[in-house]
């Protein structure tokens, strides 16, 4: 007697910052479905069963992981017939999240049930801190002007008089 075992699929991820540098501490949540319509986390899973929506990688928390110092979060032991959804839910401080999904679909059997990917972090963009002193030279550059015209209007008119 034979049982017959799915191949497990795996989706692996790796977050690296502009310059290539692996990014540390990042979430992403990994989402299931039959239909596409219907999205679930996945939940983690020892085996030897594996029932539908399972994962066996460790630190797995309600669909979530964290990538480690290599930037990596692997998502192992999934079941090969289902659509998988991966989204970065949390970024390092000074990074912009992703706006879109990292993956959406199956598990390629050509790739034997293995979808890699790299994604790159780019800072959140800030406004240039442009003519900051200016605000101080301003005003006193409109006192000193104030300040001239009445001594020149006190002098004509002292002039004047005298």
């Amino acid at each position: 007697t034979f049982v017959n075992m799915f191949r497990l699929g795996q989706i692996s991820v790796q977050k690296v910052n502009q310059e290539g540098t692996p990014l540390e501490g990042v979430e992403f949540l990994l989402e299931w479905s039959e239909d596409g319509t219907n999205w679930q986390p996945v939940t983690e899973t020892a085996g030897p069963e594996y029932p539908l929506g399972s994962c066996t990688a460790s630190g797995l928390k309600e669909g979530k992981l964290v990538t480690d110092a290599d930037g990596m979060a692997v998502f192992t032991g999934l079941h090969p017939q289902l659509q998988y959804r991966l989204t970065e839910t949390r970024t390092n401080q000074g990074y912009q999240l992703l706006a879109d999904y990292v993956f959406v679909g199956e598990l390629s059997p050509e790739k034997n049930y293995k979808e890699e990917f790299t994604v790159v972090n780019v800072p959140v963009f800030r406004m240039p801190a442009t003519g900051g002193k200016s605000l101080v030279r301003i005003p006193l550059l409109i006192l000193l002007c104030v300040g001239t015209c009445a001594g020149l209007l006190l002098y004509r008119k002292k002039r004047r008089h005298a």
